[in-house]
């Protein structure tokens, strides 16, 4: 994977989530850097992630104003912590129903 290239998309992406949270025409999503994802594993899922979102035409602040709609939510792959919130409250649950059985 060339991680130049998504540490460049990753920066343009950043500014307008950044431009259209400071003017109200979204929210504020972080972007993983280039040493979080090496550390998550498949990059290639944030890349074309962050190029997607680059790609869709409502994801300029121009263009939300235009429309007056919010801009595109940015669809990021889950992180570590997320997946293991997510695989701790299957355990819990898990837990709960051997224990009304």
């Amino acid at each position: 994977m060339d991680y130049k290239e998504y540490s460049r998309l990753r920066s343009i992406a950043r500014k307008r989530i950044e431009r259209a949270a400071a003017a109200g025409a979204g929210e504020y999503i972080r972007i993983p850097t280039v040493k979080e994802i090496k550390q998550m594993g498949h990059p290639e899922q944030y890349l074309r992630a962050v190029k997607d979102f680059l790609q869709d035409p409502g994801s300029t602040l121009t263009a939300a104003r235009a429309t007056k709609e919010q801009i595109p939510k940015i669809e990021l792959p889950l992180s570590l912590e997320e997946k293991k919130k997510r695989r701790n409250e299957q355990k819990r649950r898990s837990k709960a129903k051997r224990a009304v059985e």
